[in-house]
């Protein structure tokens, strides 16, 4: 009986991963739409299908236009959003598309009205992601990476505090926001 080659298991081994190349270039070939864009990393044709979806926004202005009373009071809420800090807001942005509270010319469910604090934390939470001169609401025995807390001191320098607001537990704990700001429309204290 002849030996094997002492190469043999190479040989064999440089054939599996052959094939092994050959196979996964088969199933990505398969797996990639056609519409696939490799420069810029996204499905040029999910633009064109996005674009044919209903549209579940109305603006604010369809929010006006429905809610008009004698007292004027959306228009109030919506001039003091559109002067405050909440300017670059629309009213869907915390109660919700117009969609889900609007078919046709009529109502099919409540507008989300939300006046919990869980609410503000969507935005104001203390996410990464945020700017460190965005306003948080941290609370006092919060843990911070030690980066996180410099960029947060360094913004608070900037706009001329000398520490960032954390908000102490035993005070805050189960307070919603508006007790302390005035409203959501115009939450400067």
């Amino acid at each position: 009986m002849a030996q094997p080659s002492p190469r043999a298991h190479l040989i064999r081994l440089a054939f599996l991963l052959f094939a092994g190349v050959v196979a996964l270039l088969l199933a990505r070939n398969a797996l990639v739409p056609p519409t696939w864009s490799q420069s810029e990393s996204y499905r040029k044709a999910a633009l064109e299908e996005l674009a044919q979806r209903p549209s579940v926004h109305g603006g604010n202005q369809s929010c006006i236009d429905c809610h008009q009373d004698e007292k004027n009071t959306h228009r109030t809420a919506m001039n003091d959003l559109l002067d405050g800090v909440h300017k670059s807001l629309s009213c869907e942005s915390c109660h919700g598309p117009l969609a889900h509270h609007v078919a046709g010319d009529r109502k099919i469910a409540d507008a989300l009205i939300d006046y919990s604090r869980i609410s503000c934390l969507n935005c104001h939470g203390n996410l990464i992601s945020l700017p460190a001169d965005f306003p948080k609401f941290i609370l006092s025995d919060e843990p911070l990476p030690p980066n996180r807390e410099t960029e947060l001191l360094e913004a608070a320098q900037r706009a001329d505090s000398k520490k960032f607001y954390r908000h102490k537990k035993s005070v805050h704990a189960g307070v919603n926001c508006t007790e302390c700001h005035v409203s959501f429309h115009d939450p400067e204290p």
